[in-house]
């Protein structure tokens, strides 16, 4: 098997924001996409649900990889962690939950 590349995976688990009705709004969509775009050129959104402290709320489960023909061209050193930064701080998030999902394989 040629294999031609290897890569790493990161799953991020995105609750919505911390209010009352623990839901993505319209807004919230938009700026997700914009800071996955900045730093991707692909990704995978799923909706969920999560739960935090008894409390259900809206979730997004986000799939991307740190392959060179996956990141854009200004993603910067630590793409990954300049992106958690952008959407706790846009969401009002203490933390956000990264797997480290291991090394994928691009055939």
């Amino acid at each position: 098997m040629n294999i031609p590349y290897m890569n790493r995976l990161y799953r991020i688990y995105l609750g919505a924001r911390n209010t009352s009705h623990h839901k993505f709004t319209p807004s919230d969509h938009t700026q997700l996409d914009k800071v996955l775009n900045r730093y991707f050129k692909g990704w995978t959104k799923v909706n969920a649900v999560g739960s935090w402290d008894g409390a259900e709320e809206e979730s997004y489960i986000i799939t991307v990889s740190t392959d060179p023909y996956s990141l854009q061209i200004n993603a910067g050193k630590d793409p990954i962690q300049s992106m958690s930064n952008q959407l706790k701080q846009h969401f009002g998030q203490f933390a956000i939950m990264i797997e480290d999902g291991g090394q994928t394989i691009l055939t």
